[in-house]
């Protein structure tokens, strides 16, 4: 996942710790239970010379993560909620507020329906 940051934000210590948490807690909020999370964050910055001078600099902030969905009681692996987590964590990169509990999302023409 790679999103756009101001780029004063890319020197905060902290913003790497965020991204990473992002994740995790999209995890634990879907209920999706995983063994051995890895992965980084990286934060970059661009500024442009010469005949780019006039570019304005821009960031990024990238998140590359792996884990391994635990399989349910009955053995089967479902991995819907680790699906829905990643979801979350791309809304969130993207700025989209979080749905306030007790609300529900309306189903999308081409998605959810038949749930």
């Amino acid at each position: 996942m790679r999103a756009a940051v101001e780029p004063e934000m890319v020197t905060d210590a902290l913003l790497g710790g965020v991204g990473w948490t992002w994740l995790m807690e999209a995890l634990a909020d879907r209920g999706a239970d995983y063994l051995a999370p890895s992965g980084t964050v990286t934060r970059v910055v661009s500024e442009s010379f010469g005949g780019m001078a006039d570019d304005e600099a821009t960031a990024e902030i990238e998140i590359r993560a792996s884990w391994s969905p635990v399989p349910g009681p009955d053995g089967a692996l479902d991995v819907t909620r680790h699906a829905e987590a990643w979801g979350e964590v791309l809304c969130t990169a993207a700025g989209l507020p979080p749905v306030p509990p007790g609300v529900v999302a309306m189903p999308t023409r081409r998605g959810q329906r038949g749930r």
